[in-house]
């Protein structure tokens, strides 16, 4: 039967995500959408032949059928002998980086286990301001990037397992450091975020003295040659400020110049780690939504889409009862779940409590058309209908943390099934 060989690979592989790759990869040859949830697989040329069809429900891959080459009992065991290999973690950990860039500097090391740091620029990483705006006032020589230089870059460091796959390596690679990104975002102040598009150029303005000149410069950063990191522990010497007080997400970050970290930021990532899959699907991608704010956070519109999104991805789809004589759906819709997560998690003082409970109204107003920031060209008090994004993103931060922290939360899946 077909679903007997997914039942298979499935019993051996811990991320399904990965199941597609190495298929694709099996196959040797291209693959093609044959329909709205349907991925035929092809061995290569010059005689291509359907290796496998795919079928998948809401992102899940929920049947395999069986191409010409994968017939055999003798095809089908080789097959999942290739997926347990390539999806084990048994080759061996890489060290990969990524330059984040925050508000404020970042100053030291901070470790979680052997799986992620997060470190100051090394040495190596040649820093330079010859082409700054301001390069003639310090004749074209190096400037020291923290006297003027937000945004901070900061490391990124995580150690991932390794494959002989290089579509299922290079997968896990950018999965692994956009989780950590996004949880980092959410979970350490600062502003942290990552380039928006690091392959494009951006037109840039460079003062040389005798004029103002336009230059097309790519957007990135070369950190220069850095060591592997094996997992071991950082010198106490070297370690990033721990915040002292347990007020961090409450603190108004206005007078330091330094990022400092969460007393209970490994606690924090204990518990995720810890999370049920459709938990953790789930806080990912609220962190995700999280993120996105925090990258549009100077676009009021798009970082209230954003933030609400985020709060919107811990909420259950309860299914509805109907009342017996009308027909009508009882019990609490979208809008009421929102506001009573919001209530529960996104604690805030009594005083903001009615500018907290318009947070879902002025994300509906954006999403379905009924308002934008060009409709007010003037800072009229007419309209209250929106709410301060600042607001909103506290609101949200909040909500994804205590809902994390919180032992008896109920899952997505507990209010979808009651």
């Amino acid at each position: 039967m077909p679903n007997d060989l997914l039942k298979r690979l499935l019993e051996n592989i811990s991320d399904q995500r990965e199941l597609e790759l190495i298929i694709s990869s099996a196959a040797g040859g291209y693959a093609k959408q044959t329909g709205q949830n349907c991925i035929e697989y092809y061995t290569p040329n010059p005689n291509p032949s359907v290796f496998a069809t795919t079928k998948f429900r809401q992102g899940k891959m929920i049947q395999i059928i069986p191409g010409l080459a994968l017939q055999s009992e003798t095809s089908q065991n080789e097959l999942v002998q290739l997926a347990i290999n390539e999806a084990s973690h048994i080759h061996g950990f890489k060290t990969v980086d990524r330059v984040l860039l925050a508000e404020r500097k970042f100053v030291g090391c901070w470790q979680w286990k052997d799986k992620l740091r997060i470190q100051e620029l090394p040495t190596s990483a040649p820093i330079s301001g010859g082409l700054d705006w301001s390069s003639n006032a310090f004749k074209g020589t190096a400037t020291p990037f923290d006297e003027d230089g937000s945004p901070y870059p900061l490391v990124l460091r995580i150690r991932v397992p390794i494959s002989p796959n290089p579509l299922v390596e290079g997968a896990r690679f950018l999965s692994e450091l956009d989780k950590f990104q996004n949880l980092l975002t959410l979970l350490v102040t600062g502003h942290i975020k990552g380039f928006d598009a690091s392959s494009s150029r951006s037109w840039v303005l460079i003062d040389r003295g005798s004029g103002i000149e336009n230059h097309l410069l790519h957007r990135g950063f070369n950190l220069g040659e850095m060591s592997e990191w094996s997992g071991e522990k950082i010198d106490d010497r070297k370690t990033a400020p721990i915040y002292q007080g347990d007020d961090y997400y409450n603190h108004l970050w206005v007078q330091e110049k330094e990022i400092s970290i969460s007393p209970d930021l490994a606690k924090d990532l204990d518990t995720f780690a810890n999370l049920s899959e459709s938990d953790t699907a789930n806080f990912l991608r609220a962190a995700y939504w999280y993120s996105v704010g925090i990258r549009n956070r100077l676009d009021s519109a798009l970082a209230t889409v954003a933030f609400s999104t985020a709060i919107e991805c811990l909420l259950g789809k309860p299914k509805r009862l109907r009342c017996s004589v009308c027909s009508s759906e009882i019990g609490a819709g979208p809008t009421q779940l929102f506001k009573n997560h919001i209530v529960k998690y996104g604690t805030l003082p009594e005083s903001l409590h009615a500018q907290r409970s318009k947070i879902y109204s002025a994300r509906s107003a954006l999403v379905h058309g009924r308002y934008a920031p060009v409709d007010n060209y003037t800072f009229s008090q007419a309209d209250d209908s929106m709410v301060h994004d600042l607001l909103v993103q506290l609101v949200a931060q909040r909500s994804l943390i205590n809902w994390l922290r919180d032992t008896n939360r109920a899952t997505r899946c507990e209010t979808e099934h009651g």
